[in-house]
């Protein structure tokens, strides 16, 4: 909840462009692959909102 409503308030700016990735497209324990999303999308910011486990 709290990551869609910082979606949506983001996306009110068409200045910003928002990328989102969800845990199927990108494995957060997996430094390479971080590194290389943050490299391809030239990443500024990063808002992280971490879930309890079994949400």
């Amino acid at each position: 909840m709290v990551g869609r409503a910082l979606v949506s308030e983001l996306s009110k700016n068409s200045n910003i462009e928002i990328v989102t990735a969800s845990r199927d497209q990108l494995d957060l324990t997996n430094q390479f692959a971080v590194k290389q999303f943050f490299k391809s999308h030239r990443v500024d910011e990063v808002y992280w909102r971490p879930q309890k486990w079994g949400e």
